[in-house]
């Protein structure tokens, strides 16, 4: 397991810039990596209570955009004070 990101401050709402540089920055780095490896993301965030509709956003654009760039993403996961949840896109 290699950990290649950690605490990437991001707003409230994707941008595909940003989308895009994370996704490009990925596909460089799974090049030179064993066939088969596959990323991991989890937005995390300060408060509590269920899955939000900005996390299932972000979720949704992010699961596009690995696809674009042929990024194998594993299930989306969000984390607050209280819980682990997997994410659904929205």
């Amino acid at each position: 397991m290699m950990k290649a990101l950690s605490q990437v401050a991001v707003g409230p709402r994707p941008q595909a810039r940003f989308l895009k540089n994370l996704m490009s920055a990925l596909r460089t780095l799974l090049d030179g990596m064993a066939p088969g490896t596959t990323v991991a993301l989890l937005l995390t965030g300060p408060g509590h209570g269920p899955v939000s509709p900005a996390d299932r956003l972000w979720s949704k654009s992010l699961t596009e955009m690995a696809e674009r760039f042929t990024v194998p993403v594993e299930p989306i996961f969000r984390a607050n004070d209280e819980s682990l949840q997997q994410v659904e896109p929205a």
